[in-house]
């Protein structure tokens, strides 16, 4: 039996498979070009302010110069010479995991948008070949 109005409801609506791996394709291509922006500038102030920054120079020039000094040149006995050694050692590691996650945090970022759009093209690549079209 034939539609008065000469459509058929089963050809209307048509979704094809072969329009999922074009849009995995896509979505990855659009992923690898978010990866390639700048990340960076969007994180700076927030994760290594200045008082970070001055901290981590006072602490850094203070362990340069008692790492060099003598216990008789500091006026202080040879234990405390390396307590205040080991202080200063600390604090300078702390600060230099801090520096090392603000300058890493946007990169894992990068490298994950990176990544998952290399998975998506590859998925949607794939795809559109098992599919048989091109």
């Amino acid at each position: 039996m034939t539609d008065p109005t000469g459509d058929n409801p089963q050809e209307k609506i048509n979704f094809s498979l072969p329009s999922l791996p074009v849009a995995a394709v896509l979505a990855g291509v659009v992923l690898i070009l978010f990866s390639l922006l700048p990340w960076d500038n969007f994180w700076k102030e927030s994760l290594w302010t200045m008082e970070d920054s001055q901290a981590f120079e006072k602490i850094a020039a203070e362990y340069h110069k008692i790492s060099y000094q003598t216990p008789e040149r500091a006026g202080v006995s040879e234990e405390q010479l390396k307590a205040q050694i080991e202080k200063a050692k600390a604090q300078l590691d702390t600060l230099q995991t801090k520096l090392q996650s603000a300058r890493q945090r946007p990169l894992v970022w990068k490298r994950i948008l990176l990544w998952a759009g290399v998975l998506l093209t590859t998925c949607g690549c794939v795809g559109q070949y098992a599919s048989g079209r091109p």
